[in-house]
């Protein structure tokens, strides 16, 4: 399952995101445009970061149960200054 998604930095200063997690997959990865993984992402300051199929997106592997169209699951993005921020999305 793929994952898209902006992110939007408000802050001055930008952040890391070093991994990410979701409870529905027992492996959630971070990726580039070419699927390879990615072991950190700096996110500037005060900037919209786009995650598409163009660019970094999570991967969601070894779902821990079937997804349902319409359904909002919730995928947690672990950064290295200012910890859990969960992002919730729709399955389509």
């Amino acid at each position: 399952v793929v994952v898209y998604f902006d992110v939007i930095s408000t802050g001055k200063f930008g952040d890391t995101i070093g991994s990410v997690a979701a409870p529905v997959a027992r492996q959630a990865r971070l990726v580039d445009a070419a699927g390879a993984q990615l072991a950190a992402l700096e996110v500037p300051g005060a900037t919209t970061m786009k995650f598409g199929a163009d660019g970094p997106h999570i991967i969601l592997d070894q779902l821990t149960r079937p997804l349902t169209p319409g359904e909002t699951i919730i995928v947690t993005l672990l950064f290295q200054k200012s910890g859990g921020v969960g992002i919730v999305t729709l399955v389509e």
